[in-house]
């Protein structure tokens, strides 16, 4: 419906300026309106004028269809994941304002997928991977090792952390969570300096903690 919009008011330009160019040129004519042969010459400038009209309009149509089509294409990409491909440059020549709506909406799709992502695979309080991320690395890196050496699985569990949240609060508790997180971290890297592996850090739930070590010394 908006490409005969576009087509129709293409058209009623180029008959405007058609009529223009035969209004003005009758009378430029003197007066000579009723000679046959001068109203004949008029609308043969006029119709010429109309026609280059209609042209010069039909080519401006066409690469705002083209456009169109691309920022189409480019949208069903990105409606099937691709979010990181630019936008093409002949979107942004012929429909600048399309262009940059564009960009700044994948920018925020990308950022929000990018947060939802974190939420589902990282805890909040801690930072630490959350009880279904622990899972997924623990299986994959059983996996990767197949049975080679021995390995290790410790659960941590905080005593009297209930009390810490019923006196203090809870955004105290959170607090202590958060340097018990840092602990652990300071642990892992402690090993790495070592040489000794990495280990995964994951919070399970509440006061619940886990290392996996896929290696041992």
């Amino acid at each position: 419906m908006q490409g005969v919009t576009v087509k129709s008011r293409a058209a009623a330009f180029a008959c405007a300026a058609g009529a223009l160019v035969f209004i003005l040129s009758l009378l430029l004519g003197h007066g000579a309106a009723d000679d046959l042969v001068d109203v004949g010459r008029s609308l043969i400038i006029a119709i010429l004028c109309g026609t280059m009209s209609w042209a010069s309009a039909q080519r401006s149509i066409a690469a705002t269809a083209s456009a169109i089509d691309t920022a189409t294409e480019r949208l069903l990409a990105a409606a099937h994941g691709d979010l990181h491909s630019h936008v093409p440059a002949e979107i942004g020549l012929e429909l600048p304002d399309l262009s940059v709506a564009m960009e700044s909406l994948f920018s925020q799709v990308r950022t929000n997928l990018d947060h939802v992502q974190t939420l589902a695979l990282f805890d909040q309080v801690t930072g630490l991977a959350n009880r279904t991320s622990f899972c997924r690395q623990v299986e994959r890196l059983l996996v990767e090792r197949g049975g080679a050496g021995p390995a290790a699985l410790f659960f941590i569990d905080l005593d009297g952390f209930k009390a810490v949240n019923d006196t203090l609060g809870h955004a105290a508790g959170d607090q202590l969570l958060a340097r018990v997180a840092g602990r652990l971290r300071e642990v892992v890297m402690a090993q790495v300096s070592a040489g000794l592996g990495d280990a995964v850090i994951g919070r399970l739930a509440g006061d619940e903690f886990t290392m996996f070590f896929p290696t041992l010394p």
